[in-house]
């Protein structure tokens, strides 16, 4: 038994080292060498064409998500309203696990932790973060733009987040009054 017990042992690290270092140079090679994600959002009014480096990359309809891929390294953002007014942006790609929202201006965010309301027993979402003004922020792959593209289940201990536009006159309202503004009755 003890022959047996100290054979697995010795295949477990002849596997797992190897499998963990792979692992490691494999999240080293993407933080220095992949591509980062520009997530937009049209304003629910209208619609939005994103440019970057001068080049059309998306033209979305009302409210509509989009996800661009940037290589590394500076860029010039334009985002231009259905009704023409232009956002300009410098986005710095700084590594490979880059993922940031950029709004364009009058633009408004709030996150919404939707994983109780979802798959637990919540009434409601809860406010999570506020995004007033015309920065970009962090996001990950566990923020949703709509409730269509949540997943139907989700692993115990993780978490789901709703990210929805809402008026930037409301930078000083409530949790409550943003989540009516979001669509939920608060």
């Amino acid at each position: 038994m003890r022959i047996l017990r100290n054979i697995r042992l010795v295949i477990a690290l002849i596997v797992g080292i190897p499998v963990a270092l792979f692992a490691a140079f494999m999240g080293i090679r993407e933080y220095f060498n992949g591509t980062g994600t520009l997530h937009v959002v049209a304003p629910v009014e209208g619609s939005l064409v994103v440019r970057v480096d001068g080049i059309e990359q998306a033209t979305l309809g009302p409210a509509q998500h989009g996800e661009i891929e940037l290589e590394q390294g500076t860029h010039a953002v334009e985002l231009v309203r259905g009704d023409g007014q232009v956002s300009a942006r410098s986005v710095e790609v700084d590594d490979g696990f880059f993922e940031d929202l950029t709004p364009a201006d009058g633009q408004c965010f709030v996150e919404l932790d939707a994983t109780e309301a979802y798959y637990g027993h919540a009434p409601r979402p809860e406010v999570e973060a506020r995004h007033f003004g015309e920065s970009s922020f962090e996001i990950s792959s566990s923020r949703y733009f709509a409730e269509s593209e949540m997943p139907s289940s989700i692993q115990s201990g993780s978490h789901v987040y709703l990210v929805f536009e809402v008026p930037c006159a409301m930078s000083s309202a409530s949790d409550r009054e943003l989540l009516i503004a979001a669509g939920y009755d608060g």
